[in-house]
């Protein structure tokens, strides 16, 4: 694969924030890193998400990096109480201008987003950890 395994990763990952929350979960349930290159590549090609980096199966992609089943609902706000299996993403929209951003709540993958610091809060993702595959 080579030098082609990296084609078309820069232009995914400057809209990649909620792919980029996913394996950070995984990271987490891992505890090991992703190797983000493969994880794109295969993400891809199995068609989870797409080359502009628009997330069409979440619980497919956990599921391939973690080796573990997974669940998801979505809820308006953050869950007063996150259980220990429990992990969040939080999307985020800018009417301004339009954006939208996903973050986890410890980790944000931008340094300062305007999206986040303008916007509100549209969507918090909860990820339930259903146990081995």
């Amino acid at each position: 694969m080579g030098r082609f395994r990296y084609k078309g990763f820069q232009t995914f990952i400057k809209d990649g924030c909620y792919w980029l929350s996913l394996c950070s979960i995984a990271d987490d349930v891992r505890g090991t890193p992703v190797d983000l290159i493969t994880a794109y590549n295969v993400t891809v090609e199995k068609g989870w998400v797409s080359p502009n980096a628009y997330i069409k199966d979440p619980c497919a992609i956990l599921q391939w990096l973690t080796k573990r089943k997974w669940s998801l609902r979505v809820e308006e706000r953050v869950p007063d109480v996150v259980e220990d299996n429990e992990w969040t993403v939080l999307k985020y929209y800018n009417s301004r201008t339009g954006f939208t951003h996903f973050r986890r709540r410890d980790v944000d993958t931008l340094t300062s987003s305007t999206t986040v610091a303008e916007g509100k809060l549209v969507a918090c993702y909860v990820f339930v950890d259903e146990g081995a595959e």
